[in-house]
């Protein structure tokens, strides 16, 4: 429906059946009625509503032309045009008028088709022909006279195609509503948005000149920007952003920012070299993050694959990956795959001995169970055979799967479970043998609402429960209660010294893990509302990172006197962080599928 006034309005009617395309035009002008107009596809009237654009159903998708005949009360048809004898199978998905009524842009199933009814589009033959030198200049003249009325021909009548590449196609996104484009403010060229990508066309060759990529998401409208001097484009995407474009500056040199097609769930770096591997649904990314490139997207099988776990040695040799119900052991430098076994479930993936061996824990429940319990079985493996060395079982709730923890010197491993009675408990085995050692109850740790819980680095025996407003240490030899440290989120440094309290209420805080109390204030408690907050010490605790999903920022501070060194505004949601390099940058994944590598340039070093 649009109305000008309430006597002057146009409706167009369609059946609501997704595969039939039929169109049915009423119009009232003055409060009168013309007759019901068909057409088929697509539909537009100029400005002021005298002409109908639209497909007309007696000559397949082809574009008719319908003049008011007030008199009559009616549309009489006043031309035909052509946009190929060929493409009359071609579905019309959208008719829009370009500005100041003088085109008629059309997007049909494979392309774009531009009417110029000034005919003001510069023709390769004519333009070429002037640039000639002047010997024959008779000759010449009539050439051109000649090309002027193919031209004129060719541009009133018989549209100007603009192909897509062969693999892409428009889409119907609504009855009457696809992908649009726009012509450039000198008539040189069509920009239109496809998917996730910018086509540039140039209207003398119609040849496509410039694919640019412009979103992350699909693009959602596409509006010109022609007003003036300006020679703007603009582009609104399902990603959440608006961008605008000077088509003056299209032929700048692009630099092509490596990104994988869907987000990235998680990432690994590699030790000894600079190398990082990421994790998206369909497939693992290798990337070297001292150049940014993405060397490679890898899964087993090529299509339909589902990657949830991927980690890197630190040697930066092989990676481990979790892919659809199996593990999957690689050798980076023949990106090839040397292990596989069936392990449906996988949850965690855990390098041992400085990546000669690998633990994956994986959770099956089953309809056995009672209580919504479940049974999680350690499987490890030596590194890069893939050959079994054992398997354990333990219990444990059936929702909400808690991470386990490998004890600072390697020799016990650490599962949050159930015990027999199904009360909380931390079941403790050997890391070589899998042998079960202990089950400790949670309550011995003085905390009731276990989140998480963390191997504390300078003491092999004591294990961390990281509870909603506090954290309890137990020793897993003795086990026993060692003391509460208040606020803490379990993030300390290597010294066991100094831990962090970052509530999702705001605020960031270094404690010291003795008594819980503040030793310096990084950022202040401001109300902010509950966001989702990654926060860690760089891996030679020199820095803090402090990434926060309302502000969409990295702020880094220095551990010695809490100076911020740095704040980094992200250009979409972070879903990882790491320390990359030695401590000297750090690494963002996004949900974009970008890998972001920030060198650390604090002024104190």
């Amino acid at each position: 429906m649009e109305f000008r006034d309430l006597e002057n309005f146009v409706l167009v009617m369609w059946s609501g059946d997704l595969d039939e395309d039929r169109l049915l035009v009423h119009f009232c002008k003055n409060g009168s009625w013309m007759q019901p107009l068909r057409c088929r596809g697509a539909v537009t009237l100029d400005k002021n509503w005298s002409k109908v654009y639209c497909s007309d159903p007696e000559r397949g998708y082809q574009i008719s032309v319908f003049g008011l005949n007030e008199e009559e009360s009616r549309w009489d048809k006043l031309e035909e045009l052509q946009h190929r004898e060929t493409d009359t199978a071609e579905a019309m998905l959208q008719l829009k008028r370009g500005k100041k009524d003088r085109m008629l842009l059309a997007t049909t199933t494979y392309s774009f088709v531009v009417w110029d009814f000034y005919n003001l589009i510069p023709r390769g033959n004519h333009i070429k022909e002037m640039k000639k030198c002047k010997e024959d200049a008779e000759k010449k003249d009539e050439e051109e006279e000649k090309t002027d009325v193919v031209s004129e021909k060719d541009l009133r009548q018989q549209g100007i195609v603009l192909k897509l590449p062969h693999t892409i196609r428009n889409i119907s996104t609504k009855m009457t509503q696809s992908n649009s484009f726009m012509v450039s403010n000198n008539n040189t060229y069509a920009v239109a948005g496809v998917r996730k990508n910018l086509y540039v066309w140039s209207l003398e060759t119609t040849k496509l000149i410039k694919i640019l990529d412009a979103h992350f998401g699909r693009i959602v409208q596409l509006e010109p920007l022609t007003i003036g001097a300006w020679n703007n484009v603009i582009t609104s995407s399902i990603d959440r952003t608006v961008k605008i474009w000077n088509i003056d500056n299209i032929f700048e040199q692009v630099h092509k920012i490596d990104r994988q097609e869907l987000p990235i769930d998680s990432i690994s770096l590699a030790r000894d070299k600079q190398l990082a591997v990421t994790v998206t649904r369909s497939c693992w990314g290798l990337w070297d993050t001292s150049t940014g490139r993405l060397l490679a997207q890898l899964a087993d099988a090529p299509l339909g694959a589902i990657v949830t776990h991927a980690v890197v040695t630190p040697t930066g040799d092989n990676v481990v990956t979790a892919e659809s119900g199996n593990v999957v052991i690689w050798d980076i430098a023949e990106q090839q795959v040397v292990f596989k076994e069936e392990q449906k479930g996988v949850k965690q993936v855990l390098l041992l001995e400085d990546g000669s061996k690998f633990i994956t824990i994986s959770m099956q429940v089953t309809t056995e169970h009672i209580d919504n319990l479940a049974v999680a079985i350690i499987v490890a493996r030596t590194l890069p055979d893939g050959e079994k060395i054992y398997s354990v079982e333990f219990e444990l709730r059936g929702t909400g799967y808690k991470a386990a923890v490998i004890s600072a010197d390697e020799h016990h491993i650490v599962a949050p479970g159930v015990d027999k009675s199904s009360r909380d408990c931390l079941h403790v085995f050997h890391a070589r043998t899998g042998a079960r050692l202990h089950r400790i109850p949670i309550k011995n740790s003085g905390i009731k609402d276990m989140q998480s819980i963390v191997a504390l680095p300078h003491k092999p025996h004591w294990v961390g429960v990281v509870g909603n407003d506090k954290a309890g240490i137990l020793d897993i030899k003795t086990k026993r209660h060692v003391r509460f440290v208040p606020r803490w989120n379990g993030a300390c440094t290597r010294d066991g010294k100094i831990g962090l309290c970052a509530p999702s209420r705001g605020g960031l805080d270094l404690i010291e893990l003795k008594r819980g109390t503040s030793l310096q204030q990084l950022i202040s408690r401001a109300a902010e509302g509950v966001f989702s907050i990654i926060t860690m010490f760089s891996s030679t605790d020199q820095y803090v990172f402090y990434y926060h999903s309302g502000r969409k920022t990295l702020r880094v501070f220095r551990t010695v006197d809490g100076r911020a060194v740095a704040e980094y505004r992200a250009p979409a949601e972070v879903t990882g962080v790491a320390s990359a390099h030695g401590g000297k940058a750090v690494a963002l994944a996004s949900q974009d599928g970008c890998l972001t590598i920030l060198n650390i340039v604090d002024p104190h070093e």
